[in-house]
């Protein structure tokens, strides 16, 4: 055999480990038993029931940190506070 057949027949089997590789790593993972990623910034449910910042602190919509007056994004999730 010569140096280009070798090459050729080396490449075919790395791939075919490959594959063995990758079939033997995700065995017995369907997408039925996955489970979904959270939103990022789902609003939290107990945000309305918290008592109402002091005066010059901006609450965030995402998470319901108190924030200081010169805050834009929330120091705690990043969120955007508005205007």
């Amino acid at each position: 055999m010569g140096a280009w057949e070798w090459v050729i027949v080396s490449l075919v089997a790395f791939g075919l480990l490959q594959l063995l590789a990758l079939r033997y790593a995700f065995r017995g993972k369907s997408a039925e038993g996955r489970t979904a990623t959270p939103a990022p910034y789902a609003v939290d449910s107990h945000a309305l029931a918290r008592p109402e910042p002091d005066e010059g602190q901006k609450r965030c919509p995402h998470c319901g940190t108190e924030n200081g007056p010169g805050y834009t994004y929330c120091r705690d999730c990043v969120g955007f506070l508005g205007p």
